[in-house]
């Protein structure tokens, strides 16, 4: 189960978590990450990627194959203070923040 093409968190796996290898174009294609677990939790021996967000009793994760993602943080101007604040939370925890 996947993404579509184009997606951040498809884009992520194949980058890093495949060294660039494009997923099979017989996967079986979602709209949305949420609905990545969704179907892999009613298909047998289905295998698919998520976020923590996508993680339900239904699915079990594969120990040792978590993937970093990096968090783009965006303004429109300078950065205000409730920006700021934001910013230097996510920096604090180790979070890459471009």
């Amino acid at each position: 189960m996947a993404e579509a093409v184009g997606f951040g968190t498809r884009s992520n796996i194949v980058a890093s978590f495949l060294g660039g290898t494009e997923i099979t174009e017989k996967a079986r294609v979602m709209q949305a990450l949420a609905q990545v677990g969704q179907v892999v939790g009613q298909a047998p021996a289905a295998i698919g990627y998520g976020n923590a967000s996508t993680v339900t009793s239904a699915i079990a994760v594969i120990p040792g194959t978590e993937v970093k993602q990096v968090l783009g943080l965006a303004t429109k101007g300078a950065p205000g203070a409730d920006a700021k604040k934001l910013i230097d939370a996510t920096t604090k925890f180790g979070l890459a923040v471009n």
